[in-house]
Parts: C-alpha cells; sequence; structure tokens
C-alpha cells in the first residue's frame, strides 16, 4: 500500500521545478556521490546542481503541511512520479490530473 508522506509547516522543503510546470518535492537525500553531504547543505545544493535546460531549484518554508503521495492519475503507484539529480537525491512530482493531485497543494 503506497504510504502518503506529510511534511510539516514551518519547515523548509527542498524543490525541483521543471520547464512544463511540473513541480518535485525532495523526498530523500544521499550521500553515497557526496559523502560529506548533510541536511544543512540542502538549501544551497541548486548552485552544485547541474541541471537540464530550463529546471531551477529552490527551497521554501511551507506555509502548511504538505502532503504527497507516489500514485498517479489513474491512482496506482508509478515510478515516473519521482525523479533523481545527480547527488541520487530523491524527488517526487507534485501533479493535477482529471481533478485529482497527488499533493494536497503545490508548493
Amino acid at each position: 500500500m503506497q504510504q502518503d508522506v506529510v511534511l510539516n509547516q514551518g519547515q523548509p522543503i527542498f524543490i525541483l521545478d521543471a520547464p512544463n510546470g511540473m513541480t518535485f518535492v525532495m523526498q530523500s537525500y544521499c550521500i553515497a556521490v557526496d559523502k560529506n553531504l548533510t541536511y544543512e547543505d540542502l538549501p544551497n545544493l541548486g548552485s552544485r546542481l547541474n541541471l537540464p535546460e530550463g529546471w531551477s531549484y529552490r527551497t521554501k518554508i511551507l506555509e502548511k503541511d504538505l502532503t504527497v503521495n507516489g500514485l498517479t492519475c489513474d491512482g496506482k503507484p508509478n515510478q515516473w512520479t519521482v525523479t533523481q539529480d545527480e547527488f541520487i537525491n530523491s524527488y517526487s512530482a507534485c501533479w493535477e490530473c482529471g481533478g485529482q493531485s497527488s499533493c494536497n497543494y503545490r508548493p
């Protein structure tokens, strides 16, 4: 069963924005590529990323709790709702389709 992830109000989140308007919220960071990477480094990670043209990285302090699920528009789990950067940090998509959304709001 798919588990929702709740990110708490007042906490920073780390976001990849795609050129098509899709927003991806970081779910986990990884130290496999950079063993010295820490949570404290994440707000400035964008300056180290080699993102494809049109993509951007940003940090946002949540104004309210954000709930993210990994479902697709048809309600089934899908690996394509997740992307990774070159440090193997994982991001889940906030999509909208047919009146449904994978996030309770788009940060």
